[in-house]
């Protein structure tokens, strides 16, 4: 007879199946909603689920990733489940098939409305929340450096130099422009069906632009005209995705950090006197020398009367 949808299921279920699933759930997960732990177990958790190809070690890299997830996350149900579907994981000889159900039971019992959007979580509100919710920032200040001061409000950061929410705003453009440029290279290559090279990558290493690169900025007449190919968002994607390899590298051997902390610590710490701010480094070595945004009326909470 014609197979059964079990037998479909456990057909279509592969290792690299089961891997993307997993690896697509930790990434839908918001940080908010993990242990601190998970931080510094996420990288080893990521390379295993890479390198794993039976069912028994996806099953206990599943068993980590719940385990990693706090109990807030799920929703009031999931503990008269969680032991029987722990038990089924713990099981041995499991199949990927298995594993993929056992998955899609965990995403099931998950409050996914409630951890990407809700306050009380510390969630990301989306845009269209944000302008319902934003009465409007103080008088002559901008909207974007308003939002900055929620953002340092929300994190914890009551007391901090006005030159604080200048040089976040700085990073946040650099950054933006950064991914922009890797963005518009990967449409141009796409479009072109080469592979793709981010101009902004190419500037770090030292190495010129090709000749027929047009840089992404504000101000060119590249941007103004739209000349442009048209940035997706799997360009943006894939701009992102770069810019987080090269930036995070693999950490040096633990021999060589404490060589490196005892160097450190013979210096002598400068005098700072104790008070609970966040400081800014010497003015050398700041993103910009610009301090011309007057932000010193805002930083109470009188004077931001709107919330997430």
């Amino acid at each position: 007879g014609p197979p059964t949808m079990a037998q479909n299921a456990a057909f279509n279920a592969d290792p690299m199946h089961v891997q993307r699933k997993l690896v697509e759930l930790e990434a839908r997960v918001p940080w908010q909603s993990v242990k601190k732990a998970w931080t510094t177990r996420r990288q080893s958790w990521l390379s295993a689920v890479s390198t794993s190809t039976d069912s028994d070690s996806l099953a206990r890299l599943l068993l980590r990733l719940e385990q990693a997830l706090k109990q807030d996350v799920f929703a009031s149900s999931w503990p008269t489940h969680a032991e029987s579907w722990r038990a089924q994981l713990h099981t041995e000889q499991q199949t990927c098939a298995n594993v993929e159900e056992a998955l899609e039971q965990l995403q099931l019992h998950i409050e996914w409305e409630r951890i990407l959007l809700a306050p009380d979580l510390n969630g990301v509100p989306v845009p269209s929340q944000l302008d319902e919710t934003l009465e409007g920032p103080p008088d002559g200040l901008p909207q974007v450096a308003a939002r900055m001061l929620l953002l340092l409000r929300s994190m914890g950061v009551r007391k901090f130099t006005p030159g604080v929410v200048v040089q976040l705003l700085e990073v946040m453009r650099c950054y933006t422009v950064d991914v922009l440029n890797d963005a518009s290279s990967c449409a141009r290559f796409r479009t072109m069906g080469d592979a793709p090279a981010g101009e902004s990558r190419t500037r770090q290493h030292g190495r010129p632009p090709p000749a027929h690169f047009k840089s992404f900025d504000e101000h060119s007449p590249h941007a103004q005209t739209g000349s442009a190919a048209t940035i997706e968002m799997r360009d943006l994607v894939l701009a992102v995705e770069t810019c987080t390899r090269t930036a995070f590298t693999t950490p040096p051997p633990r021999e060589v950090m404490a060589q490196g902390t005892v160097e450190c610590n013979l210096q002598p710490l400068d005098l700072l006197p104790r008070v609970g701010t966040v400081r800014l480094p010497e003015h050398a070595r700041l993103p910009t020398d610009s301090d011309e945004m007057d932000v010193t009326s805002s930083l109470d909470d009188e004077s931001l009367p709107f919330t997430w």
